[in-house]
């Protein structure tokens, strides 16, 4: 008979995890989904040995505008540990580490802005911090803003 004491592992050691590229492109969704299609999220993928690299691009169709947003760089064949670069990562954040320059192949312009997430958990918790930032909020407010005025998507109404 087993004890409490005879599983070791991790608790948050489940089945259902995903790769970075699966969290990029779930949220790539729910931002389509929550700006109905005026801005989205574009996740490209390319392999440079030993590393796959992600970014994530923010675009608006109507406006013809792109703004990288983020990149992650992770070894070919272990999605964790995954390196996060992004301007508003430059700031300590509590419980996640700064990635090694040499380590991930880093440029000192990089290194400031690089996290580095051991779990799928990590990397949601940097992402929140990177969607809510200031400075993505303001080139979100944009897009959408110079779209509408593009498109005539927002009709307001003179006040009385």
């Amino acid at each position: 008979m087993a004890n409490d004491n005879s599983d070791l592992w991790p608790p948050d050691l489940v089945v259902d995890v995903l790769t970075p590229l699966m969290i990029l492109n779930e949220q790539a969704e729910a931002l389509a989904k929550r700006t109905q299609g005026v801005v989205k999220g574009e996740v490209l993928n390319t392999l440079a040995r030993p590393f796959e690299l992600l970014t994530f691009d923010l675009l608006a169709p109507a406006i013809g505008f792109r703004h990288r947003l983020l990149a992650a760089r992770f070894v070919m064949e272990r999605p964790y540990p995954v390196v996060l670069i992004a301007d508003s990562l430059s700031d300590p954040l509590p419980g996640i580490e700064c990635a090694d320059e040499s380590e991930w192949n880093l440029s000192d312009e990089e290194h400031s802005r690089a996290r580095l997430a051991h779990t799928p958990d990590d990397v949601r918790k940097l992402l929140k911090q990177i969607f809510n930032n200031s400075r993505t909020r303001g080139v979100l407010f944009s897009m959408v803003a110079r779209s509408n005025e593009v498109t005539g998507g927002v009709r307001t109404t003179p006040e009385s």
